[in-house]
């Protein structure tokens, strides 16, 4: 674990010029059977139980939770957007109580998983919790009543300008497919490199300038101001 933490602090800082404050004296660790199996999509939960019992901090505090998830071999973890939150109206204390990147065991750096296995999963989800989408983002532009299309030149998608647009497409996950290009009426091809994208581990290796501006502007929005109080009854 200490190995995927030093990974975080090097890339964030690195890439998005971000610094943690975290030390060993910050872990954790904790047995609880009533949080065995994977607790994942439950009428829209994400771990909530195990979150809403352990989250330290605030708002501003990014609680990390790493553990087993075996009911689902390719799941490689969470982590809450707050931006998505405050869109969908959830209550501040629900939103603090179960903020967070969960983590599977198996996404940790050296693990035998056959494509996550350097720890850029974590990446990935604490990119969640920044506020960065997938570069496939389909958000509100149509190409029909019904399907959202994130090919479409209006179409917001991840909300950064300098990832290039891309679809989510059958078996994207776990390749590295560097002549992709799902919107080939798009500038660039698909940001196969990007951390937020489901590319292979070996295959993911940068954020852009523009997600580090975003991730400055979602911190300063919702994260910045918030209070000392963590929402416990």
């Amino acid at each position: 674990m200490n190995t995927q933490i030093d990974l975080l602090k090097k890339v964030y800082k690195e890439q998005l010029g971000i610094t943690f404050n975290h030390t060993t004296a910050h872990n954790r660790w904790v047995v609880n059977k009533d949080w065995g199996g994977s607790q994942v999509g439950d009428n829209g939960q994400y771990f909530w139980p195990m979150k809403e019992a352990l989250h330290v901090g605030d708002y501003r505090n990014l609680n990390i939770y790493f553990r087993h998830i075996p009911d689902y071999t390719d799941f490689g973890g969470h982590g809450s957007n707050p931006q998505y939150e405050a869109w969908k109206s959830i209550p501040i204390r629900d939103r603090t109580l179960r903020d967070g990147a969960v983590i599977s065991d198996f996404t940790l750096p050296g693990s035998t998983h056959k494509w996550m296995n350097k720890g850029h999963t974590a990446l990935h989800e604490v990119g969640h919790w920044f506020g960065l989408y997938h570069p496939f983002q389909d958000d509100q532009t149509r190409r029909d009543n019904q399907n959202p299309d994130p090919c479409h030149p209006l179409d917001p998608d991840d909300h950064v300008t300098d990832t290039p647009k891309m679809q989510a497409t059958a078996g994207m996950s776990g390749t590295c497919n560097e002549n992709a290009d799902t919107c080939p009426n798009a500038p660039g091809k698909d940001p196969v490199h990007n951390f937020m994208a489901y590319s292979i581990d070996s295959c993911l290796t940068e954020f852009t300038a523009g997600q580090a501006a975003r991730v400055r502007m979602i911190w300063a929005t919702y994260r910045a101001n918030a209070t000392s109080n963590t929402w416990r009854d």
